[in-house]
Formats: C-alpha cells, structure tokens, sequence
C-alpha cells in the first residue's frame, strides 16, 4: 500500500530569524489511517522545511485576503 503526505494545519509565523516563514502539522497516511503526525517549522522539535519564496509570497496575499474579510465582517 502506497503511504501518502497531507498538511493537516498551517499557518504563517515569524521564525527565529524574523523572517516569516510557514508553520504547521502533516500527517503520513497509509489506506486513509494516519500512520505519523508531526509538526514542521514550529519549535524545538519540528522537522525543519524550507519554503520557496514565491509559496511564501501566495501565503502574504492569501493571509491579507483573509484580514480584509475579517474586517468586513466587522464593518459592514
């Protein structure tokens, strides 16, 4: 049976370095079940993945979208 990866939560965060970075969880899964969870980009003991600048850039203007709807539900 073939094992598969799913991001299961992610987020941006400032990193150690103050460079904005993408934190979060994936999981392994085989058949469905999820065999491993672990958290990446987000503490001591994540695994450590680099994010191509222009995924982090996708992320800036999703996350803008995301507070201007957030404003809106405020205001209008």
């Amino acid at each position: 049976m073939e094992m598969d990866i799913y991001v299961s939560s992610w987020k941006i965060k400032v990193g150690e370095n103050k460079q904005k970075t993408i934190a979060g969880k994936y999981q392994i899964k085989m058949g469905g079940h999820v065999v491993s969870e672990s958290e990446f980009n987000d503490g001591y003991n994540s695994t450590d993945i680099t994010i191509p600048s222009e995924i982090l850039a996708e992320a800036e203007k999703l996350d803008s979208k995301i507070k201007e709807a957030i404003v809106k539900n405020f205001t209008s």
